[in-house]
């Protein structure tokens, strides 16, 4: 029997069928198959699927992102998909749940919660949404869901598997758990509701299904990956339109990264000599965002610059948004892929969210990312740079926590000097709203409004930077 069992399921992405140990289904395909001629396959491993992203692009509004400086300290993403308001609800009430039992239950600074998402699904009218959802403390723990909708209703994993399939299929994935698990009796007792969290099927209709550590195998067997090939007698209806959707869905396209010459600044070759005129830098996290091309709109109009410095699913979602920013000379950085702590992470989970973002930027822009800044400004001299220079900042308008457009712009005006770095993020509507005020009184006392390698033109790839270097 079972003696422990955590109630969530490690995110798992549309991916390939796995080796494991295997079996046809010992009770034939004819029995509550509704039709199905073809037996199903069903395997249990230990080793995680191969990644097979699903294309998904979207307006930057429909990204949406919510994040707190306070201990304990998270951060959120997630798609408002149009057309299917359901799901976008049904997204945002799962994040808010999590955020909710964070919040009550842990404290201190070296907490932190983070939520990314990633699309399975994206055709036939369905969207499917995976959210991956960790949390760094004394029993960290990674979970994840997918959930799935179209433009009536949303629905989760578990009702992608029949009701009359769903006790049946446990039973199975507990007795092929036995050999990965070590060998001895079935780690028996699970329920369908703990074992489908997290159901997608792969490009061709293999279900996949990622299974909580002490769910059909005790904790120290880990995490287990279970995929059914044919899977049909086990899927209710909305598993059969999600299955067919999910074997028609675009797969992210893995074409080279563009020329610099398709996203080159309109602006190029007029860079700023900071050392002569009077330099300051706005730089804008978080994004790209709802607000985004609203700051945009503000600075090619008022012809002045800023450097955005991104999270790797916003960049993903929101391709073009990136691309305007070159185009516009503004400078694009790099914020993680899912803003942790880097100071409560391994070297190589610090190097992997740096390089992870990175590697989208480039592809999307043609160019590596001017710098990197550390989310919460949370660094050591130990913490890995991935080869890039890391830029903080020197005036904090603190917009995430004053969400009022007067504070935030007088924060800006009161701190301002030669060679500053000013803090924005370009999620929240009263930032945006703040921008043009800020721009015209700076340029009214004589700044011009630069990018990061501008101010700092000679950045070393070591290099920590709050501010430019003193003339």
């Amino acid at each position: 029997m079972r003696t422990s069992r955590r109630f969530a399921a490690l995110a798992l992405v549309v991916a390939t069928a796995v080796a494991g140990c295997t079996t046809d289904d010992p009770s034939g395909s004819s029995s509550g198959s509704k039709g199905a001629s073809v037996k199903p396959s069903v395997s249990v491993s230990s080793s995680a699927p191969k990644v097979s992203p699903v294309k998904l692009e979207l307006d930057a509004s429909d990204v949406r992102a919510e994040s707190s400086w306070n201990a304990p300290r998270y951060s959120a993403q997630w798609p408002a998909l149009p057309g299917s308001e359901k799901l976008s609800e049904a997204l945002e009430r799962q994040i808010q749940s999590w955020r909710r039992d964070y919040v009550g239950t842990y404290s201190g600074p070296r907490s932190g919660m983070t939520v990314v998402w990633e699309p399975v699904v994206n055709a036939s009218g369905l969207y499917g949404i995976r959210l991956r959802h960790t949390v760094t403390a004394a029993d960290s723990a990674a979970t994840s869901t997918t959930l799935y909708g179209d433009g009536d209703s949303s629905f989760t994993s578990l009702q992608l598997i029949d009701d009359s399939q769903r006790a049946a299929l446990v039973k199975e994935l507990e007795r092929q758990a036995v050999q990965v698990n070590g060998g001895g009796e079935p780690f028996e007792g699970a329920t369908p509701e703990e074992v489908f969290t997290d159901v997608s099927f792969t490009p061709d209709g293999t279900l996949v299904a990622a299974v909580a550590e002490g769910t059909i195998g005790p904790m120290s067997a880990g995490q287990h990956y279970a995929t059914v090939k044919n899977p049909e007698r086990y899927l209710s209806d909305d598993g059969r339109r999600v299955r067919e959707a999910a074997m028609k869905s675009p797969a992210s396209s893995t074409s080279p990264a563009p020329s610099t010459s398709t996203t080159k600044p309109e602006n190029a070759g007029k860079k700023t000599d900071c050392t002569k005129a009077k330099c300051i830098a706005l730089t804008f996290d978080d994004g790209p965002g709802p607000y985004t091309n609203s700051i945009l709109d503000t600075l090619e109009k008022k012809k002045a610059r800023a450097t955005f410095f991104t999270l790797g699913p916003a960049v993903q979602a929101a391709p073009a948004t990136v691309r305007r920013m070159v185009k516009l000379g503004m400078g694009v950085g790099n914020h993680s892929w899912s803003h942790p702590q880097f100071t409560t992470l391994t070297d190589a989970q610090v190097t992997s969210e740096i390089t992870r973002t990175a590697d989208v930027l480039k592809k999307i822009t043609g160019s590596d990312p001017v710098a990197v800044r550390p989310p919460y400004g949370a660094y050591t001299e130990a913490t890995p740079r991935a080869g890039a220079p890391s830029v903080l900042w020197d005036i904090d308008t603190e917009d995430w926590k004053n969400r009022n457009a007067d504070t935030t712009t007088k924060r800006v005006v009161d701190g301002a000097h030669p060679g500053a770095i000013v803090l924005m993020h370009d999620i929240h509507p009263s930032t945006a709203k703040a921008v043009p005020g800020i721009v015209d009184e700076l340029q009214k006392q004589g700044y011009t409004l630069v990018t990061i390698d501008e101010l700092i033109p000679s950045m070393t790839k070591d290099g920590v930077y709050s501010s430019a270097p003193t003339k």
